[in-house]
């Protein structure tokens, strides 16, 4: 079977009217668990359990989720509606991704010409200089496409490719 789903952005959203995402995943879990251990003469059981319910989110989706909290987030099917968005920890990631986006552009500012076209050359000598951690991410990073295709990459791989990019600026 062959799917693909586009994120896009709203008119209110802080990435642009329309703006696009093909990678974006917004995903909620949630489980119970419970246990006994057996008995022996004359010893009380002993008994465990404890719930989870959580979200995740990539790409664009994770932008979306940081400007409207966890109400987004669908709960049907059972779901617990979640209680773990304040305001405190939505503008937590609010900030973070604030700052990485501060990153990413700064990245893209010393790889682009002015007119936003990637510089290749600047591109690798950068690269050169970065401190990637994972296998295949500096190769990744000096064959995008273009400017584009390269900030979706790091959009998508802030800490494996974008972050290691900005510290070496």
């Amino acid at each position: 079977m062959d799917c693909k789903f586009t994120g896009k952005a709203g008119s209110t959203s802080t990435n642009g009217t329309g703006a696009e995402d093909t990678y974006s995943v917004l995903a909620t879990f949630s489980g119970e668990g419970k246990g006994v251990a057996g008995t022996a003469a004359g010893k009380p059981e002993a008994s465990a359990g404890g719930a989870l319910a959580q979200f995740f989110a990539t790409g664009l989706a994770a932008r979306v989720l940081a400007e409207q909290g966890s109400s987004i987030v669908n709960t049907a099917g059972g779901s617990k509606n979640s209680t773990a968005s304040t305001p405190k920890a939505t503008d937590a990631v609010r900030s973070k991704i604030t700052a990485e986006d501060a990153a990413i552009d700064r990245v893209m500012y010393a790889v682009t010409d002015k007119n936003k076209v990637l510089s290749k050359d600047s591109l690798k000598t950068l690269a050169d200089k970065a401190k990637f951690g994972g296998t295949g991410v500096k190769e990744r990073v000096i064959n995008s496409q273009d400017e584009q295709d390269l900030r979706s990459f790091l959009s998508d791989h802030y800490e494996s490719a974008a972050k290691p990019l900005f510290d070496a600026l």
